[in-house]
């Protein structure tokens, strides 16, 4: 475990792969059972299953549009008690987000809404059909996401010390556990005298006696603009 954690903590000051760097966190994590960080870290490489359980870096303010038969990205008032329509979870898988942010030729990205929500937007609009709603937002948030998971990996990465100490503690308790077999071992079947007596006392294996000593021990598509 050392070597994984500081290959992974040489990784981070290498600036390897963000997807590289999250997936060297969610083995470790899993490792040393930190269910926490696993779980953060499998939402990041497989996507957010909704919404609700997007973080707070995930939420971002978006311009509301719509595409009419003649005209494209035509800004839409919202009406009242309908500004969540100014925000958008991004709950796609953090590979998505770096495909797009690699492409230096777009500046924007849209959110397309499911046809049955956009079906509802038209009502509320008033609006036929072929009116298609969306968020849009710059690349560049896209790009805040990235960062605020990135250092997180950072800040979690570089504070493992405790876990290395761990591993450390135990490499040096394992001659002493070595020892102590080797006299349960010396001993075993052997005769001890107690006070002034003669009685024998015998185990029938090793494993008798260490069993005594033990034993009571929802992502939306993305469209490219």
């Amino acid at each position: 475990m050392t070597a994984s954690i500081r290959k992974f903590q040489q990784d981070i000051l290498d600036d390897s792969n963000l997807s590289h760097l999250l997936n060297e966190a969610y083995a470790i994590s899993i490792k040393i059972k930190d269910k926490k960080m696993e779980n953060w870290c499998h939402y990041e490489l497989s996507g957010y299953p909704n919404a609700d359980s997007v973080p707070k870096y995930r939420k971002i303010s978006v311009r509301f549009l719509a595409d009419g038969e003649f005209r494209k990205n035509i800004p839409a008032e919202i009406p009242d008690g309908y500004q969540f329509l100014n925000y958008h979870s991004v709950t796609n898988p953090i590979s998505s987000l770096l495909k797009l942010t690699q492409q230096k030729e777009h500046q924007v990205v849209s959110f397309e809404f499911t046809s049955e929500l956009n079906r509802k937007l038209c009502e509320l609009y008033n609006q036929t059909s072929d009116f298609t709603f969306k968020q849009q937002a710059s690349v560049s948030q896209l790009v805040d996401i990235e960062s605020a998971v990135k250092e997180k990996i950072v800040n979690w990465g570089m504070h493992l010390e405790p876990e290395l100490k761990k591993d450390i503690d135990v490499k040096d308790e394992k001659p002493q556990m070595i020892n102590n077999y080797n006299i349960l071992g010396n001993i075993q079947n052997s005769q001890i005298q107690q006070g002034n007596t003669n009685s024998k006392q015998k185990r029938s294996s090793i494993k008798d006696l260490i069993g005594n000593l033990f034993g009571s021990l929802f992502g939306h598509l993305f469209n490219r603009v």
